[in-house]
């Protein structure tokens, strides 16, 4: 902002006339906003990365719960399997067996 000021005493003092400070205030102006458009790019780009960043933190989390949960799901059902064909084999053989004795039962 000093510059501006210093800029604008320049074009005063050499012109001296309205004009040139209208030019002056008006350039001041220019430079402001090109400040501002400057810090407002500077900001969405923080704004940008930190949200890039947040996401991609997101994504990782997901997909390791999303890993954690699977893994878990898929031991849960291999152990129901094996309790199903466990349970299954033991209901068979004593049915097999009765079945057989009936049979032979029945034969005779």
């Amino acid at each position: 902002m000093r510059i501006i000021r210093i800029i604008i005493r320049i074009m005063i003092v050499f012109f001296k006339s309205a004009d040139a400070a209208q030019a002056g205030i008006a350039y001041a102006s220019m430079i402001q906003e090109g400040d501002i458009a400057n810090r407002e790019h500077i900001q969405t780009e923080v704004w940008n990365q930190m949200n890039y960043d947040q996401i991609e933190y997101w994504n990782y989390w997901n997909y390791n719960q999303t890993k954690r949960w699977n893994s878990k799901n898929y031991d849960q059902t291999e152990k129901w399997n094996q309790k199903n064909y466990d349970q299954t084999n033991y209901w068979n053989d004593p049915n097999y067996q009765q079945t057989e004795a009936w049979n032979t039962l029945n034969y005779e």
